[in-house]
């Protein structure tokens, strides 16, 4: 029992050291590059702060990748607002802590059913020993918001480059040139 008992100790403080691989290794902030197809002169504001003209580079927290908006406008034209409202989860970020931490808790479990001499106890302890390694590493990637990234596959124009950079086309179509 005393061995259990390191075993948990010594994991715990691993998980507490190195917690956190989706936000070590993606960052909480990816970089949005933007560039307005066809208006080199138009403004691009994010975040209330105007980011460049006709192409912009800026950060964006991966927390609000759903809850981006971009305004553009050039001179003597309409504004316009493009609005991102989807993101999807990177599968790996949560693949990995469930995997380091499935063996620590398997272990447990077996240990425990062995001296129980009962499965359903031993399958018990094993679910608490993976939430009890695997925790930390979820919960600070889930504030941090590292698991998030836009949807490349339901916003149009939007174009992975890496996991810590994506390209937003903009079709802008706020100016009466545009409609003709």
């Amino acid at each position: 029992m005393g061995s259990l008992i390191s075993k948990s100790i010594t994991a715990s403080l691993f998980i507490l050291l190195f917690s956190s691989c989706a936000t070590i290794f993606n960052g909480s902030c990816y970089v949005a590059n933007v560039k307005v197809t066809d208006h080199s002169n138009a403004s691009i504001r994010y975040d209330g702060i105007e980011r460049g003209i006709g192409e912009a580079s800026f950060k964006v927290r991966r927390l609000n990748t759903d809850k981006l908006n971009i305004i553009v406008k050039d001179k003597n034209c309409e504004t316009q607002v493009f609005t991102y409202k989807h993101r999807e989860i990177q599968g790996w970020t949560i693949g990995i802590p469930l995997g380091i931490s499935s063996p620590l808790a398997l272990s447990g479990g077996i240990g425990v059913a062995a001296m129980s001499a009962s499965i359903t106890n031993g399958i018990g302890v094993s679910l608490i020993c993976l939430l009890f390694t695997a925790g930390p590493f979820l919960a600070v990637d889930a504030i941090t918001g590292a698991y998030w990234h836009p949807s490349v596959s339901s916003e149009k124009g939007v174009i992975k480059v890496d996991n810590n950079h994506y390209n937003y086309l903009i079709d802008y179509t706020g100016c009466n040139q545009d409609k003709k």
